[in-house]
């Protein structure tokens, strides 16, 4: 019974958790304040530059057609302020990228070495066919990046030429076409494809546990 309760704690407490441990030691990733950090830094660097160049163009005190000029060139297709914005948001959008392979290599790796649990199979196969495990947030993740670039390149439609002045860099932006965010769940099919490994594990497990009992009962003397 001890040695019952034993494996029983390692199964079902012990390796479950060590297992991410493990794999982020192996596989270390950034944390989403990182990221955010990243994202932080990039905006005022960029917020710093463009700042520097409008107000030194603006100390020098230019007519109001030497202004338009300026601005509409700025947020010209080619203008500085568009490149640095669409520089600005590759960088972010490949931080995404990153942090969503990192993360992936890592909970693989977490997963691969938990999987002599039959506790964690089981875990992932009842979240997989629910469609609230690991693949159905991966599917989240990428969505999300896709969707950033798709909200980027409208950004970017919406500015372009459309400041001429000063003021026109601090007025209200139409939004209301804004793309919006979807995200479909896995279908069932798709649900079982995905625990299907975790079927078999158990499976193995099954089949291994009751013939180790099995086995064990009969060397036991029955006087």
């Amino acid at each position: 019974a001890l040695i019952s309760l034993c494996a029983w704690l390692f199964i079902v407490l012990i390796l479950p958790n060590v297992s991410m441990y493990i794999a982020g030691k192996i596989q270390p990733m950034p944390s989403v304040q990182e990221v955010q950090r990243t994202e932080d830094r990039l905006d005022g660097e960029r917020n710093q530059k463009t700042g520097k160049i409008i107000n030194e163009f603006m100390s020098k005190g230019p007519s109001k057609e030497e202004q338009e000029r300026f601005f509409t060139e700025a947020f010209a297709e080619d203008g500085f302020i568009i490149i640095d914005l669409r520089n600005q948001y590759e960088e972010i959008r490949k931080a995404h990228i990153s942090f969503e392979q990192r993360s992936k290599r890592q909970i693989d790796l977490a997963r691969q070495i938990s999987a002599i649990s039959p506790y964690a199979n089981f875990t992932y196969l009842a979240n997989t066919l629910s469609g609230t495990g690991v693949d159905a947030e991966r599917d989240m993740s990428r969505e999300a990046v896709r969707h950033f670039s798709e909200w980027a390149d409208y950004v970017m439609e919406k500015i372009v030429g459309d400041v001429t002045s000063p003021s026109d860099m601090n007025k209200e932006m139409d939004i209301s076409d804004m793309p919006r965010f979807k995200y479909v769940e896995q279908d069932v099919s798709e649900r079982f494809s995905n625990s299907l490994n975790y079927f078999l594990l158990l499976a193995v497990f099954n089949v291994v546990f009751f013939m180790a009992a099995y086995v064990a009962f009969l060397r036991i003397s029955m006087r």
